[in-house]
């Protein structure tokens, strides 16, 4: 149950940290491998960080316990409240959707911009005839 939790925002930090990275790539081009090189374990290692903090702090302990109910004749899970943790998966989820979706459109525009300004000089630099 502990790792379900941990997976979902470590597949978050995952689409959090290929976002800022292909967004340095395309909106940061001169400093993106400066970066990358000297920040990218300790990047990759706080994001993971708090990605392993919040599952800690809202499903630790994982106390899961099971009754036998004889009317249907089979164990039934019994748990706490999951409203901590799911309160944790929005926020996070929203805050990570957000910076994604603002850096993946900004970079987008960076690119039709490029596009754009590709065609213009190639169209300006060929001689007439």
């Amino acid at each position: 149950q502990f790792l379900i939790s941990y997976c979902y925002f470590a597949q978050n930090a995952c689409a959090f940290l290929f976002t800022i990275n292909r967004f340095t790539a395309i909106c940061l081009p001169h400093q993106h491998a400066r970066f990358w090189r000297t920040w990218k374990w300790p990047f990759i290692i706080v994001v993971h960080l708090i990605s392993l903090a919040i599952p800690l702090a809202t499903r630790w302990p994982a106390v899961v316990s099971y009754e036998y109910d004889p009317i249907l004749n089979v164990y039934v899970q019994k748990r706490g409240s999951t409203l901590s943790v799911l309160t944790a998966m929005i926020c996070y989820g929203s805050v990570v959707l957000s910076i994604c979706i603002l850096a993946n459109a900004y970079s987008a525009y960076r690119l039709l911009k490029f596009k754009t300004n590709t065609k213009t000089s190639k169209n300006v630099s060929e001689p007439m005839s």
